[in-house]
């Protein structure tokens, strides 16, 4: 009897939590596999969004995401590292996103480099992270 009422219990919290995910208003603002390290636009403003998820990759197909809360006229950074590679180089990237209205832009970016030797070297001219998904959140 005790175990027929946990299985009810269980059945009970599975529903509950199937009600609240249908009822969470997820919308794709922005989709492209190949990703983008330049401005993009999205197909609505993040004006009415509460939040918005930022799904991105480096330049060595490493995946991560972002959430911002109430996103229009924020400005955050998006990072990556890359711990060691064959020639044991590390690598931290990072860039910072300007969010406003319809349009996520890259503002600055940087890779710093930790070579096997110990040598440190910093690239300003490349961004090396792009966007591949929005996703907002009413």
């Amino acid at each position: 009897m005790k175990i027929k009422n946990i299985l009810k219990s269980v059945k009970n919290i599975w529903t509950s939590i199937n009600n609240i995910e249908n009822k969470i208003n997820k919308t794709t603002l922005y989709d492209n596999n190949s990703g983008s390290n330049e401005t993009i636009t999205l197909n609505e403003s993040v004006v009415n969004y509460a939040f918005i998820e930022i799904f991105y990759k480096s330049n060595d197909e490493l995946y991560s995401s972002i959430t911002i809360a109430d996103p229009d006229g924020k400005e955050t950074v998006i990072l990556s590292a890359f711990p060691h590679n064959s020639a044991n180089n590390c690598y931290l990237k990072c860039t910072s996103l300007k969010i406003n209205g319809n349009t996520i832009t890259p503002e600055d970016y940087s890779q710093v480099s930790l070579n096997s030797s110990g040598s440190l070297s910093v690239n300003v001219s490349s961004n090396l992270i792009s966007i591949v998904k929005v996703v907002g959140v009413k």
